[in-house]
Formats: structure tokens, sequence, C-alpha cells
């Protein structure tokens, strides 16, 4: 969020901490990258190429959980 946030994105206006904080408050944990989420990125097809996409896509292979994007169209 950050990141997006320091892109300047006007559809991304939202303080980070904040919105951590909230999410924690929420009962949601944080999933932390380790080395074996950072070693699985070489093991993805290469149609995958945004780099953030290819650490969550690799991320959520090795924990074994569904990866739920949201993407406008």
């Amino acid at each position: 969020m950050a990141i997006k946030n320091g892109l300047g994105r006007p559809d991304f206006k939202v303080d980070s901490h904040l919105f951590r904080r909230a999410l924690l408050d929420n009962g949601y944990i944080e999933l932390v990258i380790g080395s074996a989420h950072t070693a699985a990125v070489a093991n993805l097809p290469d149609h995958h190429k945004d780099t953030f996409d290819r650490l969550l896509i690799a991320q959520a292979t090795v924990e074994g959980i569904i990866l739920l994007p949201m993407t406008k169209r």
C-alpha cells in the first residue's frame, strides 16, 4: 500500500498505517514474506509478469491459500 501511495495514484488514497491497524483490529493477520515464498517465484509460468503479482502468487502457492485478486475492468 505504501508503494501504491508513493506512486501518487489518484484511485488509491489510503493511510497505510491506519488501514493496517484497522485490519489487525478486525482479526486479520499478516502473512510475512519468507525465503520459501521468494524461492517459489522461480517456479511460476512466464505469463505472470508483474513482480508484486508474482510474489503474491508464489506466497499463496507455498501457503496453500487461495488468492482472490480484485481487478477493475
